[in-house]
């Protein structure tokens, strides 16, 4: 691009330097005409230009759109020379071989107009290629933002079918068992828990297919933890009375107020569900908040706590979805005898 800028330039230059030498060519003829002198009295119209009767260097060249015109190349005692040749009438006074000399160096408005047009030149590439840029940012963006909400619907419709699947098995199972009977005791139990829970799932996959904007603050964490311990303490009492928590009082996190509730439900949830309601031990250290509880396993046909225990990985991949929406790093560790997540805050 620069190339092509100097090549402009050095252009319309050249068609300038020969309209001027064709222009002071003739004014000389004007004087010509007027009355006979020698070449050493003819005097031109710009300081710019000579006459010279000296042969022309080796070095010379003639230009592509006019041959009467020749260039020699700039050197360091002088700035680009154009010359022409100069032809009179009257001949009989004047040498055989006569020069009209520009130079382009002396000549200033040229020379200047020179220097601006290349400035201008780069300055308007400097604008449009710092326009193509902030164009080629804002398409990437937009386009990363297209990425991103597509990715949101894939993993709404993902979870639609993983997370809800079970609760509306342990719904459809209660009604079949009951058939025409009324639901009462623990098929009245279950399908609530199972709504309940349901209803839970569906306010996190929203809230994370729409990605709340609501903006970030900085809160205490011990009181959100208290908060959904109540909240789960009307379906699971035994469980939440033995909760350990280990969580300093003046402890404080920053992020979206519903999406850290919705995280802290369903960790909570989780532990009861995967551990046959073991003591959870909820504590903080070097900045990693940290749900541990030992699993007690299941008798066989203890239908009470079977219809709690959904297994290690529900819930894990929501889990996961929401710490990173939180930006905060989450590291889950489940076998036959401990449940434990640990989140980096």
């Amino acid at each position: 691009m620069l190339w092509l800028l100097q090549f402009f330039g050095d252009t319309l230059t050249s068609l300038t330097a020969s309209q001027l030498l064709e222009q002071e060519q003739q004014y000389l003829q004007q004087q010509i005409t007027e009355q006979t002198v020698a070449i050493s009295e003819l005097r031109p119209s710009r300081p710019y230009f000579n006459i010279s009767t000296e042969p022309l260097p080796a070095q010379m060249e003639r230009l592509s759109h006019d041959m009467s015109v020749v260039v020699i190349p700039p050197t360091e005692q002088s700035s680009t020379l154009y010359l022409r040749a100069i032809e009179f009438d009257h001949k009989s006074t004047l040498a055989s071989e006569s020069w009209l000399v520009l130079d382009v160096g002396r000549a200033l408005p040229l020379y200047e107009f020179h220097l601006l047009l290349q400035g201008i030149c780069v300055m308007l590439l400097i604008i449009f290629g710092g326009c193509s840029s902030w164009l080629l940012l804002r398409l990437r963006h937009t386009q990363q933002q297209l990425n991103e909400a597509l990715q949101r619907e894939q993993n709404f419709v993902n979870d639609i079918s993983h997370e809800l699947r079970t609760p509306l098995s342990l719904i459809h199972n209660a009604l079949s068992l009951t058939e025409d009977t009324s639901l009462s005791g623990e098929s009245l139990q279950l399908v609530k828990d199972a709504n309940a829970d349901m209803s839970h799932q569906i306010r996190v996959l929203l809230a994370l297919a729409r990605k709340q904007q609501t903006p970030r603050v900085k809160l205490a964490l011990l009181p959100e933890v208290e908060q959904v311990m109540l909240q789960l303490y009307q379906t699971e009492p035994a469980f939440i009375s033995q909760i350990v928590l280990e969580l300093p009082k003046q402890l404080e996190v920053y992020g979206n107020p519903q999406l850290i509730r919705l995280l802290l439900y369903n960790l909570i949830s989780n532990a009861c569900y995967h551990s046959g309601c073991a003591v959870l031990k909820i504590s903080y250290h070097e900045k990693t908040l940290e749900f541990y509880n030992e699993i007690n396993p299941l008798s066989f046909g203890d239908v009470r706590l079977s219809r709690r225990y959904q297994g290690f990985g529900h819930g894990s991949s929501l889990i996961s979805r929401i710490a990173q929406e939180l930006d905060w790093a989450v590291h889950t560790t489940a076998n036959e005898h401990y449940y434990q997540v640990n989140l980096r805050l």
